[in-house]
């Protein structure tokens, strides 16, 4: 008699919306659905990607999709919460190697309690950009100013100096060397690099008035001071940091993009966004600053990966692991950079399609694993054989041995917004200390509340 068919399990996995992903389901159905029994579908998350976004996401799907995908932020406040299953057993059971992530992708999705409840899929770090040819009309040589990304020697003073030199440009008057208000380097990596931290090691209180946390804020004061004032500092609408490496990261008046500033902190990903409209930018790039020549080098990271929910059918840790294996990064990586034109303008009053990579012709760097075999084999297979950007590409996977996610936190999207708003604060004259003295009174409510309404 022929075998009897296996009844197939269609489950869901709720995401973001990408090509890639459900790339990498059809991948797992076609090599493993049959013979688990497990078809996988990707729902696409609405709205954007942060944590209150999965928060309610997860609050409303109620049984939803059994995987889901998730930036590791929202990791402790899940897992409190006991939205997530623990993977602990199983990496035990199989006795899966963990130790193929790298620190800063995988710290991360560690809740309070210790346990694992997610496996990463993407990791970014910062880094520091300049205009090299506004630093060549200005007279400064980029390496003997630290900005040599081969021989670093870029800290906080080698920073002002060249941000003063730029100053004093005669072509450059009108020019603004950096915004120490951009987000591209948060106020966390400049207390970090002083040696501060924003949170104890429980998650439960707030470390904001640190004196080094207070100093670094009071260091970027005084530069927006010595960079014209805060009204150059504060300078309105500057963009947010690139996370998608394509159109979709903001681009349209982008301040560096256009020359208006030398200097930019963003992520990795921005080497990618930067080649979609201006693939010959004069762009240079070298590790975030650190406090003094001899302090240590640190940066931040920010991840996300896969999770189960609570009730996932013991079958979908197999299916967990694949989507974070090579193989499963590989296909997401071809499926994007081989996608056809869109119609659409690239920018605001603007005409034609948007710039999509073609086959063959990559102009894309897929985003970093968080798994080092991994990422040095894409980094080897997508270039653009554009010298100065892949370079700035492979760099950028460089910083993630330096970086450092923030310190986890039960309730982060009203946490870490409290850091920025002090740092603003205090550039529009309130001094560093009351600033964050207001900032850590409100987010030890935050904190408190979380923590009396999780069990």
């Amino acid at each position: 008699m022929p075998t009897p068919a296996r009844r197939l399990s269609y489950l869901g996995v709720l995401a973001p919306p990408s090509i890639g992903r459900p790339r990498r389901a059809d991948a797992w159905n076609l090599r493993y659905g049959a013979d688990v029994g497990i078809i996988l579908t990707v729902d696409s998350l609405p709205g954007d990607v942060d944590p209150a976004a999965y928060d309610a996401a997860l609050s409303a799907s109620g049984a939803g999709p059994p995987i889901v995908w998730l930036p590791h932020e929202s990791v402790p406040a899940l897992a409190r919460r006991g939205a997530l299953r623990a993977l602990d057993a199983y990496v035990k059971r199989d006795r899966y190697d963990l130790k193929a992530f790298m620190p800063c992708a995988l710290q991360p999705a560690y809740g309070l309690d210790g346990h694992l409840y997610a496996l990463p899929e993407t990791v970014d770090a910062g880094q520091l950009y300049f205009n090299r040819q506004h630093l060549l009309d200005a007279g400064i040589d980029f390496r003997r100013a630290g900005f040599d990304f081969e021989r670093p020697n870029s800290h906080w003073e080698g920073l002002r100096r060249a941000a003063l030199d730029l100053m004093l440009g005669r072509q450059l008057r009108e020019i603004v060397p950096w915004h120490p208000s951009a987000d591209g380097a948060p106020l966390e990596v400049w207390g970090w690099a002083n040696g501060g931290g924003w949170l104890t090691a429980d998650g439960r209180r707030a470390t904001f008035t640190r004196d080094e946390n207070v100093a670094a804020l009071s260091w970027l004061v005084t530069q927006a001071s010595e960079l014209g004032g805060v009204d150059r500092s504060l300078t309105p609408a500057l963009p947010a940091v690139a996370t998608s490496g394509s159109d979709i990261d903001p681009l349209g008046g982008h301040p560096f993009l256009d020359g208006r500033t030398t200097l930019w902190f963003d992520s990795g990903r921005f080497v990618s966004t930067m080649m979609w409209v201006r693939p010959e930018f004069p762009i240079g790039y070298v590790e975030s600053p650190r406090r003094t020549e001899r302090s240590p080098l640190v940066t931040w990271a920010r991840s996300g990966g896969y999770a189960l929910r609570p009730g996932a059918p013991d079958a979908l840790w197999p299916a967990l692991r694949f989507f974070v294996t090579e193989d499963a990064a590989i296909v997401d990586a071809a499926a994007e950079a081989t996608q056809a034109p869109q119609a659409g303008p690239l920018l605001p009053g603007t005409a034609g399609p948007p710039l999509r990579p073609q086959p063959g012709k990559y102009q894309w760097y897929p985003p970093f694993t968080g798994q080092l075999r991994v990422d040095k084999f894409l980094a080897s297979r997508y270039r653009t054989e554009a010298k100065i950007p892949d370079e700035g590409r492979d760099h950028a996977l460089e910083q993630l041995r330096h970086a450092r996610p923030r310190e986890r936190c039960l309730t982060p999207d009203r946490v870490w917004p409290l850091l920025r708003e002090a740092r603003l604060a205090a550039l529009r004259g309130t001094p560093p200390r009351e600033a964050l003295e207001i900032a850590q009174q409100a987010a030890q409510r935050a904190l408190d509340e979380a923590g009396r309404g999780t069990r």
